[in-house]
């Protein structure tokens, strides 16, 4: 997920294209951000 977000380093480029949409899942989002929230919602953290 970080590679994808751009927190790695890849020599390309990455997406995720929802299937259904055919829109990419990165445009309005941080995914990794996104995820961690999630975590800590749903792990009692918030």
């Amino acid at each position: 997920m970080e590679l994808i977000d751009g927190y790695g380093s890849l020599k390309f480029a990455v997406d995720l294209i929802d299937e259904e949409t055919k829109q990419s899942l990165r445009e309005k989002i941080e995914l990794h951000d996104s995820f961690m929230n999630y975590i800590y919602e749903n792990e009692g953290y918030i």
